[in-house]
């Protein structure tokens, strides 16, 4: 890969009638929450202009995902319940780009991304990571990268995938050479575009390797987003154990998860999975049993 293949790359990508739209309400919601003095009462009235938005809000904080003992009836309540930065996490997941409708690639792309999304808030809930919920949005918007390639040149991406071991399983590196650039930087370089910050765009563009990044913030969210996204293809892994055995590992050294425990935490993620999915209003999702695929 040259810079300057790269570099054609963007411009093609960015200049093409298949680009996704910039959320501006999601986006103006993620900054003004960003504020340390934010008013919950602007937020509010900020949600309460998108009303697609704010009845996404409302499913996904009276989903199983958040368990609340009483149902939220309003954004105002909602902000006052979750808090300021998990709405404005859930209200960037909420705006996620992907295929909906009859698109052929809906169901896989919905499935893996809510999957690993899910995944990726509760370990760092059991772990005690500072915004678990950030880290949720961060793995949904993985594959936003993949999604823009499908898209804009289906025939090469239909080719590249069949290559590899398995369609569900990314080869960065085959994508660097067809394309120019691998999914994961470019789906970074559109949430930097949108004004994201480092600290989501960055683990993004190294979550297929992650060891890239130094340790600290951004190199530990990309090393959940890398698991997060494995577990959830583990159905794919099982039969590609020099991919599989990393994954055990990890989810034994990082998060304490043996393989019962693992087993465990993936029948239970199932339900929230296509609850979320509900919440996203993306169409029916039905979770895999992926705890068979470690059994």
């Amino acid at each position: 890969m040259t810079d300057q293949s790269r570099r054609a790359l963007l411009v093609t990508l960015f200049t093409s009638d298949r680009l996704p739209p910039m959320p501006a309400v999601a986006m103006r919601v993620y900054q003004l929450a960003e504020a340390p003095d934010c008013d919950p009462a602007e937020l509010a009235g900020l949600l309460s202009t998108d009303p697609a938005l704010c009845a996404g809000l409302l499913r996904a904080a009276n989903s199983c995902v958040y368990g609340l003992a009483r149902p939220v009836s309003s954004a105002a309540r909602a902000i006052q319940v979750l808090g300021r930065r998990a709405v404005r996490a859930l209200t960037l997941s909420l705006s996620a780009p992907g295929p909906r409708g009859r698109d052929p690639g809906a169901r896989d792309y919905w499935l893996t991304s809510i999957g690993g999304a899910l995944i990726a808030r509760e370990l760092a809930a059991a772990g005690d990571r500072p915004a678990p919920d950030e880290d949720m949005a961060a793995a949904l918007l993985r594959d936003v990268g993949a999604e823009l390639l499908r898209r804009t040149f289906p025939a090469k991406w239909i080719g590249l995938r069949r290559a590899g071991a398995h369609p569900q399983l990314a080869n960065t590196a085959a994508e660097q050479a067809v394309f120019g650039a691998d999914h994961a930087d470019i789906g970074a370089e559109l949430l930097s575009r949108w004004g994201l910050p480092a600290d989501v765009t960055e683990p993004i563009r190294h979550h297929h390797h992650p060891n890239q990044l130094p340790a600290g913030p951004l190199g530990s969210r990309a090393e959940l987003l890398w698991l997060s996204d494995c577990l959830m293809r583990l159905d794919v892994l099982a039969d590609h154990p020099k991919l599989m055995d990393p994954v055990l590992e990890a989810a034994q050294r990082d998060h304490g998860l043996d393989v019962p425990a693992l087993s465990a935490f993936l029948t239970a993620i199932a339900p929230k999975v296509e609850a979320f999915a509900q919440a996203l209003d993306v169409g029916a999702v039905q979770c895999p049993d992926l705890a068979v695929a470690i059994a």
